[in-house]
């Protein structure tokens, strides 16, 4: 799953942006206007935020950061125990309309299940499920998974969950186990639109390979072998023809599904990409360096279409609107900046 502090509402209006401080911000895309006052409440750093399938709430998740341990904002009442807080907002009014107060650090966070029921993955291996209403645990067959942070992957509707290690496949509107695959273990995993199969950088394989698994089957359809060094999530193109892959190595590689071809090669940043994203169409990919650099390249030929400079480091991720006409990302510093995704004009820029 690719996502975090950063996303648009499906109707593209608002953009909704956490980060590494405690408060969420919704931002009009066209103006870079504030639309009401920061969402309060988490005390903690909020790296996951996702808005429901109508665009009327979004959920945020609560993590401590290891390099400033304890609350970030102490002034505010502790969230009740365990800890942790996931909150589910209204977006028209920004009240806090369930609070669910969770122990472990949120490593990731959605909503599912046309928007019923939310997903949580934290720290220590635990897959956890939620009614968006009530704020109540759903029980869940899917227990702990092998890994202190568990890897997801949902398909394009958000019906089918993928979960590893070890790699299981979960119905998620009954919670039944659609498929298990002993062997096949990886740390991360992205599943195609259309759900039929799934790609996995797989343990059993030397650093930098994906494994594309059928999952009627669970025969292993290629091994794909590339990057010298680890990779940080593998994107799969919204038409499911094209994954790509950012890396510590500082190259994003562009497979193409189901052929023999060697992937193409970019070589666009000097250190290490932080993320990146295909465009709705899937004709073009934006990747952010840790140095803040921005990139958009064709996602066919690969050619570097435009280059943007950034004022500082930036965190992971990066995100195209809906439309496909603007792109957004943070930097370390909080501030937001959104782009035209086609020039690489600057629209706005906000601290703080």
């Amino acid at each position: 799953i690719v996502g975090g502090a950063l996303a648009f509402s499906p109707d593209g209006s608002i953009l909704a942006s956490g980060g590494e401080g405690a408060v969420i911000r919704l931002w009009d895309p066209v103006t870079g206007d504030e639309v009401r006052p920061p969402l309060e409440g988490h005390r903690y750093a909020s790296r996951w935020v996702d808005f429901s399938p109508d665009g009327r709430r979004i959920v945020s998740g609560s993590f401590e950061l290891s390099y400033y341990p304890g609350p970030l904002r102490s002034d505010l009442p502790p969230d009740p125990p365990p800890g942790r807080a996931i909150r589910i907002w209204d977006v028209a009014t920004g009240v806090c309309v369930t609070q669910m107060a969770v122990g472990p650090d949120v490593c990731y966070v959605a909503f599912i299940d046309g928007g019923s029921k939310v997903v949580s993955s934290h720290w220590h291996g635990e897959v956890r499920f939620w009614d968006a209403e009530s704020g109540a645990e759903v029980e869940s067959p899917i227990g702990p998974v092998k890994s202190a942070e568990p890897t997801l992957g949902l398909n394009a509707d958000r019906t089918v969950l993928a979960t590893a290690p070890p790699l299981r496949l979960w119905d998620i509107a009954s919670g039944e186990l659609l498929a298990e695959y002993p062997g096949l273990e990886g740390n991360k995993v992205a599943l195609s639109p259309d759900g039929s199969w799934l790609a996995l950088q797989s343990a059993a394989e030397p650093v930098g390979t994906i494994q594309r698994i059928d999952l009627r089957s669970g025969a292993v359809l290629e091994t794909l072998a590339g990057h010298e060094r680890q990779y940080w999530a593998i994107v799969i193109a919204p038409d499911g023809r094209l994954m790509a892959t950012p890396s510590e190595d500082a190259t994003v590689r562009l497979w193409t599904v189901g052929t023999a071809d060697s992937p193409s090669l970019l070589r666009v940043h000097d250190q290490a990409v932080a993320g990146l994203a295909f465009s709705p169409d899937g004709s073009r990919i934006a990747s952010i360096a840790q140095s803040g650099a921005v990139v958009v390249s064709d996602a066919i030929g690969g050619a570097r279409l435009a280059s943007i400079e950034t004022p500082g480091r930036a965190l992971p991720g990066i995100a195209y609107s809906p439309d496909g006409r603007r792109l957004a990302a943070m930097m370390e510093d909080e501030s937001t900046i959104l782009w035209d995704a086609n020039t690489g004009e600057r629209l706005w820029f906000r601290e703080e």
